[in-house]
């Protein structure tokens, strides 16, 4: 890194810039037709038009420290895709979430062109003759930027932006796009690491996501060996363990010899339980770190910001912990002990080799939950719904079978998530002083 030399920065509403560089409200660099669009309203799209094939819809829970994350992603029809063109998305795009962690963002790439984008978000279409679409992406990830958007938005229960709030969204820039290419590039490189982190693990997820729709959603194995023929990949061994036919259930047909039960026979689930409000405190003056909801994580990585003196709650090392009121989702992996309040729920493997199937099992229902969630100011889950959730039970020793194959990539996992712990502290520092002009990387 190099310090570029008499720099003069001011400070301003979202943090110091260089005072060379122009104010513009976001708006006055985006196109002017459908720069900034709010997605779809609830009436336009339902959980019964999702389908199996079919073109992606970008939510909340896919916008990743400046990613599109692919996993889990509903699909809609080529009809409904269509009908809802006008929330189309295209490469340069950035997409904002509107509804709940309102800090949230990603850039579009061209692996996401043509996709759509959901009622919770809000598209950014910069015009590339003013700006460089990266740089607006990047200036969404900048700390200070994130703490003005949480700072503006409006709701008294779930923070929310609107088109008006987004458009008139402060920004600093050099008016020179070659000037901006070079922020863009320098922040690039830091980025590029966290891709690569980022990418691997992603595989991992949707290697070890594709064998458990597989096996017990699909039901690929019992179907083959119906047929009469062997599962192709599978070892003997493992493949005597399936049946050979089905057997109807509450939840459709199902393989023989199989059950349907809930999520807490395989699983403790504890709901949080807020603690007074005069026990928060600062992280290092609390008894344990507080996890209150999606605000205390970044996407699967647990991020408390304060800590209370009271805990109520209790989730364990080694528990998964999750989010259950406005944000569903962010399902996480406790390295220590947490105190977690109303907004957070957590569930610890009943026995061992359920580890692997409880993770894909609470992965599989948010999109569930995301749906059935009520309440009239803040949408959530309660503690019946997340216990009682239908789940189905292949016998233990296909369950064992199932951990025993993706154990290895579980703990490849967990050490990427570690990595990429340290790689956004480092990021997040570096972010503010290359957004300045300040630092600049050879």
């Amino acid at each position: 890194m190099s310090r570029i030399p008499q720099i003069s920065t001011i400070g301003t509403e979202i943090g110091l810039f260089s005072d060379s560089f122009v104010r513009y409200k976001l708006k006055e660099v985006c196109f002017v037709e459908d720069g900034i669009q709010t997605g779809p309203f609830g009436s336009q799209l339902h959980m019964e038009d999702y389908v199996d094939e079919g073109t992606p819809i970008i939510t909340v829970e896919h916008l990743v420290d400046g990613f599109i994350s692919h996993q889990n992603l509903p699909l809609v029809s080529d009809e409904d895709k269509q009908r809802l063109s006008k929330y189309t998305l295209k490469s340069g795009d950035i997409v904002l979430s509107r509804v709940g962690s309102v800090d949230r963002s990603a850039i579009v790439s061209d692996n996401e062109d043509g996709w759509l984008f959901s009622g919770r978000c809000i598209r950014i279409r910069p015009d590339n003759s003013k700006v460089n679409p990266r740089y607006i992406g990047w200036l969404l990830q900048h700390p200070s930027v994130k703490e003005y958007l949480r700072r503006v938005a409006v709701g008294l229960g779930m923070p929310s932006l609107n088109t008006k709030i987004v458009e008139n969204l402060p920004i600093y820039l050099n008016p020179d796009l070659g000037a901006q290419q070079s922020v863009v590039h320098n922040c690039d490189l830091l980025h590029s690491l966290t891709a690569l982190k980022y990418r691997i693990e992603e595989n991992l997820h949707e290697m070890i996501s594709a064998l458990f729709r597989s096996w017990f959603i699909d039901f690929d194995p019992v179907k083959i060996k119906s047929d009469g023929r062997m599962p192709y990949g599978m070892d003997e061994e493992t493949a005597a363990l399936f049946p050979d036919s089905f057997v109807d259930s509450e939840l459709g047909p199902i393989p023989i010899g199989w059950e349907v039960g809930k999520l807490s026979d395989i699983a403790k689930i504890t709901m949080g339980t807020s603690p007074p409000g005069e026990s928060y405190c600062d992280l290092d003056s609390g008894i344990l770190p507080l996890l209150n909801g999606a605000g205390d994580f970044n996407d699967s990585i647990i991020a408390p910001k304060q800590g209370t003196t009271q805990p109520t709650k209790i989730a364990n090392d080694g528990d998964f912990v999750f989010c259950i009121r406005a944000t569903i989702g962010n399902l996480s992996v406790c390295e220590e002990m947490y105190c977690i309040g109303r907004g957070v729920a957590s569930a610890k493997e009943r026995n061992w080799f359920d580890r692997g199937f409880l993770h894909q099992t609470i992965s599989n229902l948010f999109r569930v939950w995301e749906w059935e969630a009520t309440g009239s100011v803040i949408k959530g889950i309660t503690g019946p719904e997340v216990k009682n959730a239908p789940v189905v039970l292949p016998p233990k020793s296909i369950r064992k079978s199932f951990e025993n194959t993706v154990m290895e990539s579980m703990l490849m996992i967990q050490k990427c998530m570690n990595l990429e712990e340290s790689l956004s502290t480092c990021l997040e520092a570096l972010l503010p002083r290359l957004m300045s002009g300040e630092l600049s990387v050879s």
